[in-house]
């Protein structure tokens, strides 16, 4: 039977046997009486040994179930990553556990099991975006056994390849953002957090947190220090142009103190509730829309006016200026496209400019 110690109990003396003892719990609730030394120092130096081979038992090898490797990382993970982070591990890692059988190894485990499991929640011909999720998270588990705690020095998910993430690019033109606001209402307050990203370009989770104190009207910045904004490390900040400065100073004047944006209970938005606003309207829509979509607006609008991939990726905040052009790609391509029609078309012009001289000088 392969069986791990999890617990070791205190010393009691039996006096009838003249001896110390200790009990051990085993993972499969069996219980073990251990005698020790006569003596009280002996049997404790005893114990000790047994408490050091059962941390050593504990830490995960190639012979610990799938099951409690998961276990362990979902220990380390809620203890070491944002709770967000955790919840999203929790999610597929509990249901890629529950597809296993709970005495499959890690030297057994192979890519048919996780091919079993993605076929039945995330097949391929699902949302990619949600494979790709749910396959670079069980990856992440053997990645940080094999690369940062060096459990084992095997990746049996090595070869598992995962599908290319598919951009949401859904880009809405501002005939289209007037409908939306219309459906919304202006005495909503959901009608000013998003007004306030499409002339912002900020992100909802960003948005969600804006206060007085991360903007700077003389710099004409708004910056968020670093932790500040969920699953974005590090500081965080972009600029602002004047219709967005001002929009912002009269919520600055309204709310000195506390978050700009709040609904109607005068309470900051979630991202719950503001997913369910979208999926309330989406009935309602002819098109698709969501909330970061307002940010691809607001990228397509400095697309249209003739910026640069890094001027876009300033504008945005984001950190790694090569983000923009892996992102709107397609659009600065209709852009480039768009340009050579024109310049092709001015050719043509002064072509016909010069045949018209030239037949005028004829006659």
């Amino acid at each position: 039977m392969n069986e791990r110690a999890v617990s070791v109990s205190q010393l009691y003396l039996k006096a009838s046997h003249k001896a110390y003892y200790c009990k051990i719990t085993y993972d499969s609730g069996r219980r073990e009486e251990r005698r020790l030394a006569v003596d009280a120092k002996e049997a404790d130096k005893e114990r000790a040994k047994i408490l050091q081979d059962l941390e050593r038992q504990a830490l995960p090898s190639r012979n610990s179930t799938v099951r409690q490797l998961i276990d362990v990382f979902l220990t380390w993970d809620k203890a070491n990553s944002h709770l967000r982070t955790y919840k999203w591990h929790l999610g597929f890692l509990r249901s890629f556990s529950h597809s296993l059988s709970p005495k499959l190894r890690v030297s057994e485990l192979q890519l048919h099991h996780v091919e079993k499991w993605l076929t039945a929640h995330y097949p391929k011909n699902s949302n990619p975006n949600t494979r790709h999720a749910a396959i670079a998270c069980v990856k992440r588990v053997f990645n940080w056994a094999v690369r940062d705690m060096e459990y084992f020095d095997r990746n049996p998910l090595a070869k598992l390849h995962k599908p290319a993430k598919r951009h949401r690019g859904t880009c809405l033109k501002h005939e289209e953002w007037a409908v939306v606001l219309k459906e919304i209402g202006e005495e909503d307050p959901f009608h000013e957090f998003m007004t306030v990203l499409l002339e912002t370009g900020t992100r909802p989770q960003q948005a969600r947190i804006l206060a007085s104190r991360h903007v700077n009207f003389d710099r004409m910045e708004v910056r968020f220090a670093d932790g500040e904004v969920d699953g974005k490390p590090g500081e965080q900040w972009f600029p602002l142009t004047e219709r967005g400065a001002v929009l912002l100073r009269k919520l600055c004047l309204k709310r000195p103190e506390g978050t700009l944006l709040r609904n109607s209970q005068d309470k900051p938005w979630t991202p719950s509730a503001i997913n369910s606003r979208f999926q309330r309207m989406k009935n309602k829509l002819p098109f698709r829309a969501f909330c970061y979509a307002a940010r691809h607006t607001y990228a397509m609008d400095l697309i249209d006016a003739g910026a640069t991939t890094g001027m876009v990726s300033t504008a945005l905040g984001h950190k790694d200026l090569t983000v923009a052009p892996k992102v709107y790609a397609n659009h600065f391509d209709k852009r480039d496209k768009r340009l050579r029609e024109c310049l092709e078309e001015g050719a043509r012009q002064r072509e016909a400019a010069r045949n018209n001289g030239k037949a005028e000088k004829t006659a």
